[in-house]
């Protein structure tokens, strides 16, 4: 959030010196007049204060030196001075590469000519006056002729742009666009790549090509040198660069300083207005002159300057006297169109049209005979022409208003109300009466309109308005401006064509900032009153009605008859310019009011004798009776002199209403006679009184009416290069800060000019520091950062009076304020980017002027003593960063990014050693490289500036990317920084922030690298392969970085995070060179290389490729982070964005865009979105980018065709596998084809199929990049048509980027992070050949760990084929390791091969089947048998089978590979008749036959699979078999821990993970016992067989294995137990797992018990790490048990017994089953299960649900249907197993038995009367007791109890009891329960149930029918009944509350229990504390 702007103008109080104390507020010094108190008491007040003089301040003034933590350990020690050096080395100078080198000459400093508006200058030569010669030489006159200020202004208007090119920090889309160098790359968002096809994505019957041969030739042929090149050659050509297929969400944008727009005038809505027309009803009688303007209403204000113009005819024209009469060549006379601008349009602006005549008399009476027209007698009317004729030739130069109309523009919403293009006739012409405004007001209210229809003149005024808002500077042929100054050639022809700019008058309240950019010099004169109505002459009563005033310009005071300069303003007169102007004659009103307009040209220079002279008349309308010819009908009246220049610093007279006196007679010399007070001799009306009112307006682009900007300009007004001593200087400086924005903004560059200059030629320090105050109150005083970018980088130029080093004065002042500790440095930092830009362009302009730009060996010596001052400024900068870090984190952003662009810029001109050594300085003292003091605030600046830095347009070039050997590794990092400084300073740093305490700063710095790399892939230079090798060896540093941090840190990050880090990882190590990589491995440790190849299998899961569907859901491809948004950061030098915006971002790779005004942001592209993408986008900014033309981005169909024939025909070939999986949705949703494949990308999410540049762009991915089929394919050649064409969103419009598109980003990073590691591997084999096939190496895992993830994890189909052609070489470089020594290797590879075997493609099962041939083959060959990989192929099946999850799947695909690999070795190999491991040309016939043996072993296994698939429809049944045939291979340990490891995948599945946990359990049990007996497992010793029992009860029945196996085991343990899970880490990994699975059962006992399984093995390893963890996790565990038993709110399984019943059940007929259900399964649900799982095999209503209470009829049932009944179970334990169990968790706990009761009666009804009513209890045994590792176990046993009625109310009873001792015993008593209980045996409805016990068993008359002992332990049972029903009614007294009527209820049950124990009483005894009731609580 920006800082709050305080209510003091910021520029209020810096404009004086004073210290600043740390906390940034005023201290008093002891050199200042005033104490701190006063003068913050003068800056409240709004007073001004005194600048101190020279003297106040001390001559040195103490630098305080910055503090700037640095970190002691910092590496840096580097020698700056040789980069100079080392850049201009002839090596790197005369490399091949282009972007190796930077050519000198770059920058360079230019001069563009100024666009310039009119045809000829606006600009006069010279300052020269029209002065008449006996002033020229008076000295106030000379001094006005030889003003500097005004020399200086007219050059200004004069001079073309300064601009200085080539810079890094301007924005590139200005800067030269033919640099053959690193451009600055504004990258798009998302490349448009091909579709990859994918296994994972493509449907089983999807049409592919078929194998011709079952086994691939060509992977069966030998390994050759020959082929291992070839294979090589598919391998590592036309790889792409990761990051030119990493997608970012808006890649990093750095705004760098702007290049403004040339400075041009600021335009507003533009209105064009045509006067067509004026037809008087009466007829052309008279000429007539017509006026029009824009009137605001609303605020009583004339919007814009008078348009005068006539409409008449030449007739009428030749009607006025002579000198009136507009020549007829006179285009300007004829001109009829006005351009009105407004900037501030709005409701209630009316256009104004004043219709005058000549005047001839009494408005009334001349104006009669038109509104009379129609009864006009013929006689009158020729009377009336000829007396109108008459009068013209005599008054023609006198004017009266005749008529007035309006028309009203806008609306209250900005659109126009009148009709645009069409002719308009004005509805309301009428009679020019009373006051005009009065007339507009009635004109816009409909009644009183309506009232005003008997003065509406009979005419016809017509014209045409125009709304000119698409084009508002256009270039309309003869367009003038309103200082007559045309802008292109008129038409002589077509003279009324004309149109003329009219001014608008700047509105005071809402200036127009905008820099003078032309000379302008005009006043405006409007008289508004005068009053004569006391006016006498020489004593005597003068006629003075009719009046009107003449204004003349005049030069000097000597005579008011003389003639005034020509300098007025004509209304459509021959002459523009002319002498005097005549205003309205007002007829018989001697208080007139006025509503004319004079328009004075002012001189260029003014001169205190220049004037207006205004000469009032009274004009006789009639001619006297004797008259003379030569005699004038005006007689003057008086005199009124207004002076221009009034202010004693030559400020024009101001703009507003003024009053003056009326003198009858002015002598000469009057203005010295009112200067010097002598207005006593002159007479004067209405005794001097102000009877003239009047306004002026001044436009002016050199004099000015503000005092304190007089004042300042008087500095540039003295004469030389010399400045004014100091108590000169300071006061002017001082009144900048009275200085009002608009005026500072129009009249910037002079004001910057002095201070500029006064910095740059003070001697005085104290001066100079004044001056950089007083500029920054200017800069602070002009918020429009455009107008300050314009002047920067077209104005700002260095005058000859400065001297030519502006800098250096400049640099020192700042740092001198800085160290004063001034109160005005936070306006200064808040607008650093404007003085740096400053220190910059003069550096440039100077070595400009000395010639010194082209040549970079002058570098070190264009700027000596510069560095040191830097130096200390940056300094002062990083410790102002931190302060405002804390306080105002705008200013702090604004200050970082502007300080990295400053540093960056200086690389373009100074030495580049010196500058690095100032960015490590600045970087340093922002953060140390160690983060234990780090902020998030700090961190974002330092990687902000990091990103700016890294931008430089030649930022490869200046880090010297030159080829060089590696150093020894210890070396490497000091190494790599001395060469290559930039990129590894920022690798320096992002090593740092991998110990960041916090997620964001780790994410601040590899977004910050990862947007680096991606802009290296997508700079056209830096594309080459050579070129692309030589930037990734500069990162190399960063493979280490990773590879040191891995295990620790990155490992253990979320994927989310990582993936970037080892994006950039992949990025570096993929693209350097295979030398530098060859180079690397020989120097490192083995360790490092170890984590290499983990690194590189980790990258595989992060990276991995899970389909389209799962794709299209991708979050990110980056750091998922709320707080970092790499894509939606805009680095701007003046934006006002607060940094905690920035941290509020969200780094979701695509996100859904919806429309927040900036699209990617998202409002978020926000960011946010976007956003929100970025806090839409940061809102407003540009979002334009640099791109390559459409020709580059774009392969036209045409192109395509054309150009690439054979390429296309081998793309239809090889696309047809990827053609169909997604060519429904393709089709579906495609846009039309068009040229862009940018329209067809953004409108259906992907390349429509039909485009033949997308058709080459997926050959050139599947065919030309893997399968190479064709040796002319090549992916770079089509590189155009998708690795340059790009998706760009734009920030102006919401947009979404399609599912389709991001699934088919991750297809393509996943292919090619794979391509790149799969190629790294193999070279690394190929360079540790000795190393890796030695028996015992410790790559050997390793490498197979990768190669296996690479052949199992998801794949482009081409991709994998190139893999399946490359493994015989693998298999034949490891044959030891595959097939003779102790490692798992071999079934991995085993296992992944037969995966393959079951591929979609035809293509792939046929080299996969080979590649298993060769396995064979290789075994055999290898050790004379091939019982190895017989023993995996075995245990690759059953995992496969087991892993399965189609119902239909009937494996034929495999069994057809395995087929032919059988035939094939039946077929080539038997007839050869070698044996042993040494044969190399034959196989004996054994082979065939063991390989026969082998298929049809796995068939069986198979078969047993495909039976498991029968029963798809019953989940128990697949477990079962599973189970089953794990325990048929209780020989074969491999085998059975596989199956028992498909048994928990179902059971995970399936969410049965008390089931999983129990085969996991048993899993490792068995694990850990077959090591144990072959003695690899010493740390399974100390697990005791007891500790097994007491997680899985059925220990002793699962574990055990045959006797007579454990005999032969040491004689086969070579080949068994090869799994990965016979080991230690195999045992801990099960354990866990069932932990885990147990956890979530929320079963904590039992994860409790089985870390007792779990701990011992840490413990004899001395796992201390492990130990933690598992301690702490047991602590996390016990105290959940401890809640939840106090909670008592656990619930346990349900169990369910099932009996089936009907042949279709096959097997299952007449069976029951005790099924373990989830605690919230119940009862009809399922049996709703179940009978819709057996409908969905037999058929709908097939199944039938029997009812669980009567016996089955089997004589009932169909047989053509199955029938169920199913009844809820209880555990059943017996009394000592309760005692033993008195926990829940134990009672349903190794449970065997389960018992369920059923009423009946002996009438055969369920329930009877309570003594008849009988009870039969059933208890079921199962074979093995739950939890198991089934979900459902056979009934084994059962026994049936029938219960008598006095023995089923006797368990009624005892259960009622048992019931309300629990909630007695209760820990923590639950009233809600316990009302519960007790309402139900309390209250009447409910309590006769016990009452009507004792009534049928224990009434005295019946007793005796029941035996003795029944009799008795029922009256006991009532006995303990009632006591515990009396101590519950006194619980619940004690725990109700006064809610609820719990007292009511509380009453009642009271009542109850009274009532209960009387009728009890009458049964049974009951002893005096059970008889007696509980009192009321």
């Amino acid at each position: 959030m920006a800082e709050p702007v305080p209510t003091k103008s910021r520029s209020a109080s810096i404009g004086q010196i004073s210290p600043r104390s740390d906390k940034g507020s005023p201290v008093a010094t002891s050199a200042s007049p005033v104490d701190g108190a006063d003068k913050a008491k003068h800056r409240r007040s709004g007073s001004t204060e005194k600048v101190p003089p020279p003297s106040a301040e001390p001559k040195h003034t103490p630098v305080l030196e910055p503090y700037v933590e640095v970190d002691e350990n910092d590496k840096f020690q580097v020698a700056y001075e040789d980069y100079e050096t080392i850049l201009l080395d002839r090596k790197v100078m005369n490399d091949p590469l282009p972007a190796v080198k930077i050519p000198p000459g770059i920058v360079k400093v230019t001069t563009e000519p100024r666009v310039r508006r009119t045809l000829t200058p606006i600009v006069p030569d010279a300052p020269r006056p029209l002065v008449p010669a006996a002033l020229a030489h008076e000295p106030d006159t000379q001094q006005a002729l030889q003003d500097p200020y005004l020399e200086y202004c007219l050059s200004l208007y004069k001079r073309d742009w300064t601009m200085v090119k080539g810079m890094s920090s301007t924005t590139p889309s200005d800067d030269d666009s033919d640099s053959p160098f690193e451009a600055h790359v504004t990258v798009p968002t998302l490349p448009v790549l091909p579709d990859i096809v994918y296994e994972i994505d493509m449907a089983r019957d999807t049409p592919v090509p078929s194998s011709k041969d079952p086994l691939d030739v060509e992977v069966l042929s030998a390994v050759t040198s020959k082929t291992r090149a070839a294979n090589a050659e598919k391998r590592h050509t036309d790889r792409m660069s990761v990051f030119q297929v990493y997608p970012m969400d808006d890649p990093p944008r750095v705004e760098g300083f702007r290049r403004g727009q040339p400075p041009s005038e600021v335009v507003g809505r533009q209105l064009l207005v045509n006067f067509n027309s004026l037809n008087m009803h009466l007829g052309e009688a008279e000429p007539f002159f017509l006026t029009a303007f824009i009137y605001d209403l609303k605020s009583d204000t004339t919007v814009s300057e008078q348009f005068h113009f006539d409409l008449n005819s030449d007739q009428t024209k030749f009607l006025l006297p002579l000198e009136l009469q507009a020549v007829s060549g006179e285009p300007l006379s004829q001109c009829r169109q006005a351009l009105f601008t407004l900037h501030n349009p709005g409701p209630m602006m009316f256009l104004v049209v004043i219709i005058d005549k000549v005047v001839t008399g009494e408005p009334d009476e001349v104006s009669d005979p038109y509104f009379k027209h129609a009864t006009l007698k013929p006689k009158d009317r020729t009377k009336f022409f000829a007396d109108v004729r008459e009068s013209v030739q005599r008054l023609g130069h006198f004017r009266q208003h005749f008529a007035w109309g309006a028309v009203e523009l806008f609306s209250h919403k900005g659109d126009m109300l009148v009709p645009l293009h069409v002719p308009l006739k004005v509805p309301n012409i009428s009679r020019a009466k009373g006051e005009l405004e009065q007339f507009i007001a009635k004109v816009s209210d409909e009644k009183e309109f309506k009232k005003m229809k008997a003065t509406l003149v009979p005419c016809d005024l017509t014209l045409t308005i125009d709304d000119i808002i698409d084009n508002p500077i256009s270039t309309t042929s003869g367009r003038i401006t309103h200082t007559l100054h045309a802008t292109s050639k008129y038409p002589s022809s077509r003279p009324s064509s004309i149109v003329k700019e009219i001014l608008e008058f700047e509105n005071p309240e809402r200036p127009i900032p905008q820099i003078a950019l032309d000379y302008v010099n005009v006043l405006y004169f409007s008289p508004n009153r005068l009053n004569f109505s006391n006016y006498k002459s020489d004593g005597k009563a003068t006629s003075a009605r009719n009046l009107c005033l003449e204004v003349r310009l005049m030069a000097d005071d000597n005579n008011v008859n003389n003639s005034g300069l020509p300098l007025m303003y004509g209304h459509a007169n021959p002459a523009p310019l002319v002498t005097h102007m005549f205003s309205v004659v007002d007829y018989h009103n001697r208080k007139p009011t006025f509503l004319d307009e004079v328009k004075v040209q002012l001189p260029v220079t003014l001169t205190p004798a220049h004037h207006l002279l205004v000469t009032f008349y009274h004009v006789s309308c009639k001619p006297p009776k004797k008259t003379k010819a030569s005699e004038k009908p005006e007689m003057a009246l008086g005199y009124v002199a207004i002076k221009l220049l009034q202010g004693p610093n030559g400020t024009i007279i101001p703009d507003g209403k003024h009053t003056a006196p009326v003198a009858l007679v002015f002598p000469p010399k009057y203005l010295d006679m009112m200067d010097h007070g002598q207005e006593g001799i002159m007479k004067w009306v209405d005794n001097k009184k102000d009877v003239f009112a009047f306004t002026t307006r001044v436009v002016s682009s050199t004099y000015t009416q503000d005092p304190s900007l007089a004042t300042l300009l008087q500095l540039k007004k003295t004469p030389g290069d010399e400045l004014p001593p100091p108590e000169t200087i300071l006061p002017s400086i001082g009144s900048v800060a009275s200085i009002p924005n608009h005026l500072k903004v129009k009249h910037l560059p002079v004001i910057l000019d002095i201070l500029l200059g006064i910095i740059a030629r003070a001697n005085n320090e104290v001066v100079a520091k004044h001056a950089l105050v007083a500029l920054t109150a200017v800069i602070a005083g002009i918020p429009q950062v455009d107008i300050l970018d314009s002047y920067l980088s077209y104005l700002f130029d260095l005058t000859p009076s400065w001297g030519s080093s502006l800098y250096t004065p400049f640099l020192h002042t700042w740092i001198a304020l800085l160290a004063y500790k001034h109160e005005c440095v936070k306006e200064l930092l808040r607008n650093a980017w404007f003085f740096l830009r400053v220190v910059i362009k003069s550096m440039a302009l100077d070595a400009g002027t000395k010639g010194t730009l082209k040549d970079d060996t002058t570098r070190k010596l264009r700027y000596p003593d510069l560095p040191l001052i830097i130096s200390k400024l940056v300094k002062y900068i990083t410790q102002e960063v931190h302060q405002f870090s804390k306080s105002s984190l705008s200013i702090a952003k604004s200050l970082n990014v502007c300080t990295s662009l400053f540093l960056r810029d200086l690389l373009d001109l100074m030495d580049r050693g010196q500058v690095f050594k100032l960015i490590q300085q600045y970087i340093s003292g922002l953060l140390p490289t160690h983060p234990r003091s780090w902020s998030m605030e700090l961190v974002v600046f330092k990687f902000d500036s990091f990103k700016i830095i890294t931008d430089h347009p030649r930022f490869v070039a200046l880090n010297v990317a030159v080829l060089q050997s590696i150093p020894a590794v210890p070396d490497i990092f000091a190494t790599f920084l001395r060469r290559h400084f930039l990129v590894n300073l920022l690798l320096q740093h992002v090593e740092a922030a991998i110990a960041a305490p916090e997620h964001d700063m780790r994410a601040k710095a590899i977004l910050t690298l990862r947007g680096l790399m991606w802009r290296h892939d997508h700079t056209p230079s830096l594309v080459a392969p050579q070129m692309r090798e030589r930037v990734c060896n500069l990162y190399f540093p960063y493979v280490l970085i990773v590879l040191d941090n891995f295990k620790e840190k990155i490992s253990k990050w979320p994927k989310n995070e990582s993936r970037d880090w080892l994006g950039c990882f992949m990025w570096v190590l993929g693209g350097m060179s295979h030398t530098l990589r060859s180079d690397w491995w020989r120097k490192d440790t083995q360790k490092r290389k170890l984590d290499l190849l983990a690194v590189l299998a980790h990258a595989l899961e992060v990276f991995e490729y899970s389909g389209k569907d799962e794709s299209k859901g991708f979050g990110s491809l980056g750091i998922s982070s709320p707080h970092i948004s790499e894509g939606r950061e805009i680095l701007s030098p003046n934006g006002e964005d607060d940094l905690k915006k920035t941290r509020n971002y969200n780094t979701t790779f695509f996100k859904s865009r919806q429309g927040t005004g900036k699209g990617l942001p998202t409002g978020s592209m926000n960011r946010d979105d976007t956003k929100n993408l970025l806090e839409s986008y940061y809102s407003n900014k540009s979002d334009s980018m640099r791109s390559s033309s459409p020709s580059q981005m774009v392969t036209s169909p045409s192109s395509s065709s054309s150009g690439s024939s054979s390429v296309s025909s081998i793309s239809l070939s090889n696309s047809s596998p990827a053609s169909s999986p997604s060519s429904s949705s393709s089709s579906s949703s495609a846009a039309s084809t068009s040229s862009s494949n940018l329209t067809a990308l953004s409108g259906s999410g992907g390349i429509n199929r039909d485009d033949r540049a997308g058709s080459l762009a997926r050959q050139s991915r599947m065919g030309g990049s893997f399968s190479g089929d064709s040796p002319t394919s090549s992916r770079h050649k089509s590189a155009s048509s998708f690795s340059t064409m790009y998706h760009t969103m734009s920030h102006g419009q919401a947009n979404t980027i399609s599912p389709e598109i991001i699934a088919r980003a991750h297809a393509n990073l996943s292919l090619e992070v794979s391509a790149h590691i799969f190629s790294i591997v193999m070279q690394f084999v190929h360079d540790h050949t000795t190393e890796v096939t030695k028996s015992g190496s410790v790559y050997v895992e390793p490498i197979f760990t990768v190669l296996v993830a690479l052949l199992e994890k998801p794949q482009g189909i081409q991709f994998t084929h190139v893999m399946l052609r490359t493994m015989p070489e693998v298999i034949a470089d490891f044959r030891a390791a595959l097939f003779k020594f102790p490692t798992a290797v071999c079934g991995d590879l085993c296992y992944v091969v037969l995966r393959l075997c079951l591929a979609k493609s035809p293509v792939t099962r046929a080299m996969a089947s080979s590649l298993l041939y060769i396995l064979v083959d290789q075994d055999y060959r290898e050790t004379g048998n091939f019982t190895r990989v017989k023993l995996q192929t075995t245990i690759a099946i059953s995992k496969i089978v087991g892993e399965t999850t189609q119902q239909d799947r009937d494996y034929a695909e495999l069994m057809a590979c395995l087929e032919a690999v059988t035939k094939h070795v039946k077929t080539n190999h038997s007839s050869s008749a070698t044996s042993g491991a040494s044969s190399t040309s034959g196989r004996p016939p054994s082979l065939a036959t063991q390989m026969e043996e082998m298929k049809e072993r796995l068939f069986s296994v198979i078969k047993d699979s495909v039976k498991i698939r029968q029963f798809a429809y019953d989940p128990e049944m697949i477990a079962e078999l599973t189970y089953q045939i794990s325990n048929g291979f209780s020989e074969s340990p491999d085998l059975r821990v596989t199956w028992l490891t498909n048994l928990v995948k179902i059971h995970k599945e399936a969410n049965n993970w008390e089931e999983a946990a129990q085969t996991c359990i048993i899993t490792a049990a068995l694990v850990g016992e077959y090591l144990k007996l072959l003695k690899k497992f010493p740390n399974r010793r100390d697990i005791k067989e007891s500790s097994y029992k007491r997680s899985f009860p059925n220990f002793d029945r699962e574990s055990t294995i045959p006797e007579h196996f454990k005999a032969t085991m040491s004689s086969i343990a070579s080949e068994i137990c090869q799994s990965k899970v016979f080991c230690e880490k195999g045992y801990i990994y099960l354990m866990r797992d069932a932990i885990q699975c147990l956890k979530k059962a929320d079963l904590y006992e039992h994860s409790v018990q089985a870390y007792k399984l779990l701990l011992p093995v840490y413990e004899r390893a001395r796992d201390w790490h492990h130990q933690a963890e598992a301690h702490s996790d047991l602590t996390v565990l016990c105290h959940k048990v401890i809640d939840d038993n106090k909670a008592s709110a656990r619930l346990f399984a349900n169990f369910y017994r099932v009996a089936f019943f009907g042949k279709v059940f096959g097997d299952l007929n007449n069976t029951e089953y005790i099924y373990k259900e989830q605690n919230h399964v119940r009862l009809a649900d399922f049996s709703d299960r179940l009978k819709q799982q057996f409908d969905s095999k037999f058929g709908a209503d097939t199944t039938v649900i029997l009812p669980n209470t009567k016996a089955v009829d089997h004589a009932a049932l169909e047989a053509s249907k199955g029938y169920l009944q199913v009844i809820s179970v209880d555990p059943f334990l017996t009394e000592s197993e309760l005692v033993e169990r008195p926990t829940p968790i134990e009672q349903n706990f190794n449970i065997a038995a389960f018992t369920f009761e059923v009423p009946f009666t002996k009438t055969g009804k369920a329930h009877g009367d309570m003594a008849e009513q009988y009870k039969r209890k059933t208890i079921l045994r199962v074979e093995a007791a739950f939890p198991y590792l089934l979900k459902r176990m056979k009934v084994i046993d059962k026994k049936e109890i029938e219960i008598v009625p006095i023995q089923n109310s006797l368990d009624i009873i005892e259960r009622k009891t048992n019931n309300l001792r629990a909630e007695l015993s209760s820990g923590l008593p639950n009233t809600k329960t316990l009302q519960i209980n007790l309402q139900g045996c309390l209250l009447l409805q409910v309590n006769a149930g016990p009452l009507e016990i004792c009534r049928v068993f224990l009434d005295p008359a019946v007793k005796s029918k029941y035996p003795a002992e029944q009799i008795a332990r029922l009256t006991k049972a009532m006995q303990d009944f009632t006591a515990v029903l009396g101590q519950a009614v006194q619980l619940n007294s004690q725990l109700i509350e006064d809610k609820d009527n719990q007292y009511e209820l509380h009453e009642q049950l009271l009542k109850g229990l009274a009532d209960f124990q009387k009728k009890m009483a009458e049964y049974v005894p009951l002893d005096a504390e059970a008889a007696t009731t509980p009192l009321s609580s």
